[in-house]
């Protein structure tokens, strides 16, 4: 959510008052005791009393105690005595208040937190542990927040949320004890580091265990994990995959939701691939870290495209070599996948920049750049220069922007200061990725949930035996969920592959109930191109099938299934129009010409 000017000024306004209030209070209260006494002297004056030169200095303090019975018995006819009357006893109110609030804070945050129930509790308050912070709240759930460090700047943003925020180490039990997480409804650990998340989720689970819930309902923990690899262990964990202990773990990653949303928002092929194209999409990326990898991933798993040609992938990064054999080492099938070339090359390189020029000019080619450098001072000024010299290309540059307050603003389109000049596509910020929807994936979940259970009832109906694959989606192992949605998000691809688009909107063009002959062709194979991808990176291989070892014998081009199989995908696809008419949603044939993104 986009702050306004008024919401800005009111959040710093309310800072700067914060940080200096007893300074404040102390000017304050100097003035009103000058008036005091330049108050009483002048009534003494005006009622003739006799009273030493002390004498007012010493009455002046008495406002402060709540008492100026002996000023005067007679009516005030000085003003500045007035004045310092009534400001002197609030001022004593306030720092007594505020003094008691300093001593019995975390008492009276502790009687609070007792009344709390189905809470959401976020273990760090990070730039991302403050967005989702915030998120939540403005939601309409009740949030109290973990910090270790009692100086972070987010403690009083929260505060002026009414987020009651816990200053200690989330991995001591005895502190996640205070912020009542056996009565939440979810646990988010969003530290900075791996180990301490997965420190979170294991004590968690202990306190949970331990505590006998009054409902049925499971408190769900979602730990952010940054190592893909350590993703794989972690699923296997007994904290992660055990449904029935009233504590339910899921792993997210921030980088592959920023993947998920990038390509819901720029889609690699554009609608530019059909069955008959001899385009190849080609993504280039310019720095490797975890958002570089997320994004290769996600184009491995969903770039499957109707003409058949395997997506191209160009990574540049300063440190290539290394980052390839750290990521190939991970995913040794990776080219199975996709055409990827890694190249050696500083960001700032002009031979280099002039290289994704002549990529994006390449009329056989559907060509998007990412920049996802870490710092995003590099960041912006690396895509400042690709767009520059991309400008008037079909070819968007989109940049990794890890602040919402920061260089990204300058990429705001309504902000008028660059508007002279080609801009990037901001993307990757807080608040468009550390949100409660994509954090409980409400949204690809919906689809992802529908393709499931239609999974799950094709396999009953075939008299299939019962296995992991076919419980319900709530105790669904977490790669078979990721899976899923791999394959929700798929959908959207093959879609556009025949010049369609799923919409809730009626009146957008054609609705399509039933695919023909030959686009069930199409999206049939580029459904088996996926689930080839998707075996591959989980490190299946070729063989006679055994699936404990993670071998299938369908792990082949398309003209090498055995025609049941084929059928299997065939079947699968046609469903597609039903499946999003049980999201709210229908299948709308667009019109030739028109651009689906």
């Amino acid at each position: 959510m986009k702050k306004t000017a008024t919401d800005i000024f009111t959040h710093r306004l309310r800072e700067f008052l914060r940080e200096h209030q007893w300074t404040i209070i102390g000017l304050l209260a100097l003035t009103t005791y000058a008036l005091g006494v330049i108050g009483a002297a002048t009534q003494f004056a005006l009622t003739g009393e006799r009273r030493s030169l002390t004498d007012p200095f010493f009455r002046a303090f008495q406002l402060f105690v709540l008492d100026d019975s002996m000023i005067t018995n007679g009516p005030i006819r000085s003003w500045q005595l007035e004045a310092a009357r009534f400001i002197a006893p609030a001022i004593s109110m306030y720092a007594a208040l505020a003094a008691l609030f300093t001593v019995f804070g975390e008492q009276l945050t502790l009687m609070r937190l007792r009344f709390y129930r189905n809470h959401v509790v976020i273990c760090g308050l990070g730039r991302k542990g403050l967005a989702y912070a915030c998120d939540f709240r403005q939601q309409g759930d009740k949030v109290v927040v973990i910090e270790r460090n009692a100086d972070n700047r987010g403690i009083a943003t929260c505060r002026d949320l009414g987020i009651i925020v816990l200053v200690g180490d989330a991995t001591e039990q005895s502190v996640l004890k205070k912020a009542r997480i056996a009565h939440a409804s979810h646990i988010v650990a969003i530290c900075g580091d791996d180990g301490t998340n997965a420190e979170i989720a294991i004590q968690a689970h202990q306190v949970v265990v331990a505590k006998p819930r009054h409902d049925a309902a499971s408190v769900c923990c979602y730990v952010h994990i940054i190592d893909l690899r350590l993703c794989d262990l972690l699923a296997h964990h007994r904290v992660f995959s055990d449904f029935n202990d009233g504590f339910d773990a899921e792993l997210f990653n921030i980088y592959q939701n920023s993947a998920r949303i990038l390509f819901a928002s720029w889609p690699p092929d554009r609608g530019q691939v059909s069955a008959n194209s001899s385009k190849t999409v080609h993504l280039v990326i310019i720095g490797f870290g975890s958002m570089g990898e997320s994004i290769s991933l996600h184009m491995a798993r969903t770039g499957h495209f109707a003409n058949n040609r395997k997506p191209r992938i160009t990574i540049i990064d300063t440190d290539a070599d290394a980052r390839k054999r750290v990521f190939l080492g991970s995913y040794p099938q990776f080219a199975q996948t996709c055409d990827a070339a890694f190249i050696t090359a500083d960001v700032d390189d002009l031979q280099m920049l002039e290289k994704v020029s002549v990529w994006a000019k390449d009329v056989e080619s559907v060509t998007s750049v990412v920049v996802a450098l870490d710092d995003d001072g590099r960041a912006l000024s690396c895509a400042l220069g690709v767009a520059e010299r991309l400008k008037g290309l079909d070819a968007p540059v989109l940049v990794r922007m890890s602040d919402d307050a920061g260089l990204g603003t300058l990429l705001d389109e309504n902000s008028g200061g660059l508007r002279t000049i080609a801009l990037p596509r901001p993307f990757g910020m807080p608040t468009g990725t550390c949100t409660r929807t994509l954090l409980l994936n409400e949204d690809v979940d919906r689809l992802a949930r529908v393709v499931h259970e239609e999974y799950v009832k094709n396999r009953r109906n075939e008299g299939k035996a019962e296995d992991s694959s076919t419980v319900s989606w709530d105790q669904l192992d977490h790669s078979l969920k990721d899976s899923n949605r791999w394959a929700a998000d798929h959908l959207r691809t093959k879609l556009r592959a025949i010049g369609c688009r799923g919409a809730s909107d009626g009146a957008v063009a054609e609705i399509v109930r039933e695919f023909s002959k030959e686009e069930v062709e199409i999206l049939a194979r580029m459904e088996h191109c996926r689930w080839n991808a998707e075996r591959f990176l989980a490190g299946w291989r070729r063989g006679p099938e055994d699936k404990p070892a993670n071998i299938s014998p369908y792990l082949v081009d398309w003209s090498d299934l055995p025609d049941s199989i084929k059928e299997y995908d065939r079947q699968a696809v046609r469903q597609i129009p039903r499946l999003l008419e049980l999201v709210g949603e229908k299948v709308h044939r667009i019109k030739a010409g028109t651009r689906l993104v």
